[in-house]
């Protein structure tokens, strides 16, 4: 038998929207209200103006549509996370952040502008990189559960770059 709760579609992910109670999507940087006690107030702080390869600012004006982009894609998978996915909460999006933060980085220094940029090979290609990578241990690659964390958020982020209109983009 069906369930008797009907699916409420969430709210349009607009820059007016809230990510915490300091916080909207348009701002630069996003306080985020997970804090836990004992932990610092900056370990739950998303800095969207971080450099990149041409020493500008993620939140310069020539990335605007990108850095908007990621920022819906970043909030999406708390509040309308993919089918089969559990909304996650603001640990696990800082966790998301810096994954995300790497691979905008590094998709902007071989020139693409853009998620729709972002190809399975292209994908392989980062997730090669990123596996290449020296682990916390000197001389120990990195470990399997940071691999399945960069492994998650590539594929998360294929799938939104699938469904652009479920976003806004």
């Amino acid at each position: 038998m069906p369930s008797a709760r009907a699916y409420r579609a969430p709210a349009p992910i607009e820059d007016e929207t809230r990510v915490s109670t300091r916080s909207m999507l348009a701002d630069v940087v996003w306080h985020l209200d997970g804090l836990r006690p004992g932990a610092n107030p900056s370990d739950f702080s998303l800095d969207w103006s971080f450099r990149l390869h041409d020493d500008s600012r993620f939140s310069a004006p020539k990335w605007h549509a990108w850095s908007r982009a990621a920022k819906r894609f970043l909030w999406s998978l708390k509040v309308d996370p993919p089918p089969g996915r559990r909304h996650v909460h603001d640990g696990t999006l800082v966790s998301t952040f810096r994954v995300l933060r790497s691979l905008v980085r590094w998709m902007a220094a071989r020139g693409l502008r853009c998620f729709a940029d972002l190809h399975r090979d292209t994908a392989l290609e980062f997730f090669a990189d990123v596996a290449r990578r020296p682990g916390m241990k000197e001389g120990k690659p990195l470990s399997a559960a940071t691999l399945s964390t960069y492994r998650g958020v590539l594929h998360l982020s294929l799938i939104h770059i699938s469904e652009p209109t479920r976003l806004g983009m």
